[in-house]
C-alpha cells in the first residue's frame, strides 16, 4: 500500500496517460484468487479509495485538481465501459471463466456503476447541473405509483432538480459481506 506522501508525489507528476495506466495496472494486479473472492463476497470496489487515501484532506483537492477534473474526459469512458473492463480482465482464462458466470457479470456491472458514481460525485460534489447549488442524496418514492419502491436520488436543495443515483446498495441477494470501505480519518 503506498504512503500518503507517495500518492501526493504521483499526483504532482501526472500526465495524460496516467489515468488509463492506473486502471490497467489495477485490473492486471487483480489475481484470479482476488477476483474470485471479490465476486463471491460481493466486495465493495471502493476499497481503492482507501488504498489511495482519496478521502485524506490533503490528497482529495490534489486528486481533483491535478487528475480528475483535467482528465475527466479520459477517465469517464473508462469507468463506464463494462465491455472494456471485461476485455481487460478476461485476458486471463481463469478470470474470464469467473466473469462469465451470472454472479460475475452482475458484480462487474455493480463495480462499474459504483465506481462511476463515486468518482463523479467525488470530482463534482453534488453540484446541480441547472443552478450549481448543492444536491443531497435521499430516498425518494415516485409520486402516483402505488407500491413503487423508494430509490436513491440526488435532489437539489434549491431548485429541486432530481437525478436518480446510478447505483444504490447492492441487491440483497448478492450482498453477502459487502461493507462500505473504512476510510481512515486524518
Amino acid at each position: 500500500m503506498p504512503t500518503v506522501k507517495e500518492v501526493i508525489r504521483e499526483l504532482y507528476n501526472i500526465d495524460e496517460d496516467s489515468a488509463a495506466r492506473w486502471v490497467a495496472q489495477g485490473l492486471h494486479s487483480l489475481t484470479p484468487e482476488k477476483l474470485a473472492t471479490a465476486i463471491d463476497e460481493w466486495q465493495d470496489p471502493l476499497l481503492i479509495a482507501q488504498y489511495l487515501y482519496l478521502e485524506n484532506p490533503v490528497v482529495k483537492p490534489l486528486a481533483i485538481f491535478f487528475v480528475l477534473k483535467p482528465y475527466w474526459e479520459r477517465i469517464e469512458p473508462t469507468m463506464n465501459d463494462q465491455n472494456g473492463l471485461y476485455s481487460e480482465l478476461s485476458t486471463d482464462p481463469i478470470k474470464k471463466k469467473l466473469l462469465d458466470t451470472p454472479r460475475g457479470k452482475a458484480w462487474l456491472k455493480y463495480v462499474s456503476e459504483r465506481c462511476y458514481e463515486y468518482f463523479r460525485y467525488y470530482t463534482w460534489p453534488r453540484e446541480c447541473p441547472l443552478c450549481k447549488s448543492e444536491m443531497e442524496r435521499k430516498k425518494v418514492k415516485v409520486a402516483g405509483l402505488n407500491g413503487s419502491d423508494p430509490y436513491d436520488a440526488y435532489i437539489c436543495n434549491r431548485c429541486k432538480y432530481t437525478i436518480k443515483a446510478v447505483v444504490s446498495d447492492p441487491p440483497e441477494s448478492m450482498a453477502q459481506t459487502c461493507k462500505p470501505p473504512q476510510i481512515p480519518g486524518f
